[in-house]
């Protein structure tokens, strides 16, 4: 069964949340009952904003993923491989360790975005992370970067770009996640309406969407 991976994590990923976490999904119509789309979500914690996702979508979601945190070899390997199990796109940021070498960064990024486009030509949801680090995290961000919420970084305009060549019609649906942490924690998983280029060049999509996904995660 193809979409194997995606209902195990998806089990996975309920009752997770069910033990440290109570999820409140708003705005879920916006998200198409079927056909392509580019989500485009707030990154709040390295863990839940997945969990969030995967339990709250009833259809299979592909998530755009880093695998540059892990210092040991055999932990990345497994991580790559988890990601190839599931068609979660894999990328490496040029901030870590293994984004050092600028070719191999390259290669794997170009793959990442081969693979997302294939995936929303075969009418699947993508999940990108445009701000590349969460706000909570288990492996800190690099002290380059400020604290907080994080600049959207080009890469998902392009996407957007590649996936509608040819008059298609794919989506951008704003994602807002907001984290309280606690005991329980409580997040909150907003989607807004569908945003579609509609003559913007990348810069003005990328603020557009950043914005919207801003409002969404302040509630």
């Amino acid at each position: 069964m193809p979409d194997m991976p995606w209902r195990f994590l998806r089990v996975w990923s309920r009752r997770s949340l069910a033990r440290g976490a109570d999820l409140h999904v708003a705005g879920i119509e916006h998200l198409p009952a079927d056909g392509p789309a580019l989500l485009v979500v707030r990154h709040v914690h390295h863990q839940r904003d997945g969990e969030a996702l995967l339990a709250a979508i009833e259809r299979p979601v592909h998530l755009v993923v880093a695998i540059d945190w892990p210092t040991n070899r055999a932990t990345r390997s497994a991580l790559a491989a988890a990601c190839r199990w599931a068609r979660w796109p894999a990328v490496i940021r040029p901030e870590s360790a293994l984004g050092a070498n600028r070719a191999n960064a390259r290669r794997c990024n170009a793959r990442a975005m081969r693979e997302a486009v294939e995936l929303l030509d075969e009418g699947r949801l993508v999940a990108v992370f445009p701000e590349a680090y969460p706000d909570i995290d288990n492996n800190p961000r690099p002290d380059t970067l400020p604290a907080g919420a994080l600049p959207f970084r080009s890469g998902f305009e392009r996407l957007e770009r590649l996936a509608n060549q040819g008059g298609k019609q794919t989506p951008i649906v704003p994602v807002g996640i907001s984290f309280e942490p606690g005991e329980r924690a409580r997040i909150s998983l907003r989607f807004g309406a569908a945003i579609h280029r509609r003559g913007l060049d990348d810069d003005a999509l990328r603020r557009t969407v950043e914005a919207e996904v801003r409002r969404l995660s302040e509630g």
